[in-house]
């Protein structure tokens, strides 16, 4: 009977940066909180502010896997600790299981949560407008026979960050023959 298991360390300090030129910048009107108005400026396309911010980041982890009776039975455990400066931290534990009762069938199980903090950009960066095209799903959706509501058509959108997001959660569960 043999254990093998695999152990890590991780540690990162990530920066975010984003400069503007002043013509860019002045382009949206933002009053510290939302976007507020855009002004005609030279920009064509994209426009928007600077902005920056940072976090340090640590993680462990440990993996083991466990075979008995031959290889007839698998288990496994992983468990992980991710430790964010800015968005906090999570334990997320992994079990899995698997029986192979002849030589070509496999049943196999697992359960495991998982966790996954906010990139910078969606928490740190600054407001921003785009020309994008849309389709007004909601005015083709109440009139399919309207074809210019279904038709695709170029508007402004406004992309901002919002520093209040917290972590994605998951919980999987998984089997299979």
């Amino acid at each position: 009977f043999t254990l093998p298991f695999v152990f890590g360390l991780e540690y990162r300090k990530d920066d975010f940066q984003t400069l503007s030129d002043a013509e860019s910048a002045q382009a949206v009107l933002f009053n510290g909180e939302a976007v507020v108005g855009f002004v005609q400026s030279n920009v064509f396309g994209s426009a928007g502010g600077s902005a920056q911010g940072g976090r340090s980041y640590k993680a462990a982890y440990l993996e083991t896997v466990a075979s008995w009776f031959v290889g007839k039975l698998e288990s496994g455990f992983a468990l992980r600790f991710d430790d964010y400066s800015d968005v906090g931290s999570k334990v997320s534990p992994k079990v899995s299981l698997g029986y192979r009762p002849i030589e070509d069938v496999l049943a196999r199980a697992s359960y495991s949560k998982g966790f996954r903090a906010p990139d910078l950009q969606s928490l740190y960066g600054g407001p921003s407008k785009s020309a994008e095209t849309t389709i007004d799903t909601v005015a083709c959706t109440a009139d399919p026979t309207d074809t210019s509501a279904c038709e695709p058509e170029q508007r402004t959108v406004v992309f901002d960050s919002n520093p209040n997001l917290k972590p994605e959660k998951s919980t999987s569960i998984s089997s299979g023959v």
